[in-house]
């Protein structure tokens, strides 16, 4: 299950229903004075969580509010005035969001949110993302918030807006207000994410290592329809250009993908870190998705045909070199059996000398269309060709 559940929502001020400034002043009443409402207390520095605090006892003057408001931040606000500030920022063309980032007991105290200065921070740093996913100027976002120690669900409700915001906002994406989530997620947890994001790594590339290795070796029995499968692909492979999975032609992708899962299918330790490496993006998916909604199912499912798509680039890509270095040894070997002359920049030179040799050097136009003959090019001067042989060695002495 997710650690964090990120709401988001506003109200249009144009529709018919009662008054949208009233109801975003009587919204921050209710975060602030709410039962479940952390306040900060004098003589408690360090506020633990459920169970060892008791609920406040509200007054008109103590409250929970703590955020940025005319353009300064404070932890302690008088109700009445964030209400009238914020009445007065309900404009028919500004909108005001209410959203509420809810945790579990176990992931707030794993994401160190144990004191209401841990909480505050924590929202801080949630702004410059809020910012950056709802295109909101930092300077221009402003905010109010109250953290609520709910029995079984500590969250935080933030109120936001842009102060410079000048024309209203209909809709929001749920795609945006995904966003928010996954990245308060990721931030949060980082060193939980880094370990898994390194393990996926490492088990990918011993996964690349090991299918190189074996069909290297190649005298497994196993492997004998993955070699017969390599070799049917071999003269489907264009000759030129970027021998690289991700410019292959479909039909080949598809060919690769059924040697790969020939490979997965037929060797134990390729199928087995297959599975380590799926196990390891499911947990990865659990902290970012709620499989239990539409959306976190299609998420789930989207980051695991990813992860697919980045094992199947890799094993093809090793799987292709392994063909093309088959084929390269095939050439070699049919030229040796064939006697072929090796056609080196040495033998060109030395074919080209031998007929500039035959040649008079009185004979200046034939010299000069042999040169253009041999070196593609007409504009050899006689001494520069004489000078070049003499420096390859093949003359003693210049006789000119």
């Amino acid at each position: 299950m997710t650690p964090i559940v990120f709401k988001l929502r506003f109200t249009d001020p144009r529709t018919k229903r009662r008054s949208t400034p009233q109801r975003n002043a009587n919204h921050v009443q209710y975060i602030g004075e709410r039962e479940h409402a952390l306040i900060a207390e004098k003589e408690e520095s360090h506020v633990k969580y459920i169970g060892e605090r008791s609920h406040a006892a509200l007054t008109a003057k103590q409250n929970g509010l703590f955020g940025k408001i005319r353009g300064e931040y404070s932890n302690c606000y008088e109700t009445a005035d964030v209400q009238k500030y914020v009445r007065e920022m309900s404009t028919t063309h500004r909108n005001i969001y209410w959203s509420v980032f809810s945790f579990t007991p176990e992931s707030a105290t794993q994401a160190g949110l144990n004191s209401l200065k841990e909480w505050e921070d924590w929202v801080k740093l949630r702004t410059y993302e809020i910012a950056e996913h709802m295109k909101i100027r930092y300077d221009d976002l402003e905010y109010i918030a109250a953290v609520h120690l709910k029995e079984g669900q500590p969250h935080v409700h933030v109120g936001f807006w842009d102060k410079s915001q000048e024309i209203f906002r209909k809709t929001v994406s749920p795609v945006i207000a995904d966003n928010i989530r996954i990245d308060a997620i990721k931030h949060t947890f980082r060193e939980q994410f880094n370990a898994l994001h390194n393990r996926e790594n490492e088990l990918i590339t011993q996964m690349r290592d090991i299918t190189a290795q074996t069909l290297l070796d190649g005298n497994n029995a196993v492997l004998a329809k993955v070699q017969q499968l390599m070799n049917e692909l071999k003269g489907k492979i264009p000759a030129k250009g970027r021998c690289v999975y991700q410019y292959m032609p479909q039909d080949i992708k598809v060919d690769l993908y059924n040697i790969m899962a020939e490979l997965i299918n037929n060797c134990e330790q390729l199928h087995a870190l297959y599975a380590d490496i799926l196990d390891t993006r499911e947990t990865y998916n659990e902290l970012l998705h709620n499989d239990d909604s539409e959306w976190g199912h299609y998420q789930t499912e989207l980051y695991k045909d990813k992860l697919v798509d980045e094992i199947t680039n890799k094993m093809g890509n090793t799987i292709l070199r392994a063909i093309v270095e088959q084929r390269r040894a095939d050439r070699a070997e049919k030229a040796a059996a064939n006697h072929q002359p090796h056609n080196s920049a040495l033998d060109v030179a030395m074919a080209a000398l031998s007929l500039l040799n035959s040649i008079s050097r009185r004979d200046m136009d034939m010299l000069s269309q042999y040169s253009k003959n041999v070196f593609g090019r007409g504009d050899l001067s006689k001494e520069a060709i004489m000078d070049l042989i003499y420096k390859l060695g093949l003359s003693q002495e210049r006789d000119y």
